[in-house]
């Protein structure tokens, strides 16, 4: 399968690169700020080989923190 690079590569990466990582990274930040994230229960994680090692999809369930 091909690699997809939503930015470009080389020296014609987009503009907007650096603005779309830190605007993911923030949205990340809230979302586990304001969250707790459990995997559904039953779901199984398989380690899957690739160029680095990963898990594959993993179903997750956000829970509201408890205030405090």
């Amino acid at each position: 399968m091909g690699r997809s690079s939503p930015f470009g590569d080389g020296n014609r990466k987009r503009i907007g690169e650096h603005f779309g990582t830190v605007e993911a990274l923030l949205a990340l930040g809230t979302l586990c700020a304001r969250r707790r994230l459990r995997p559904v229960p039953g779901a199984e994680v398989r380690p899957r080989p690739e160029t680095t090692l990963g898990t594959g999809p993993l179903p997750m369930l956000a829970h509201l923190r408890a205030p405090g």
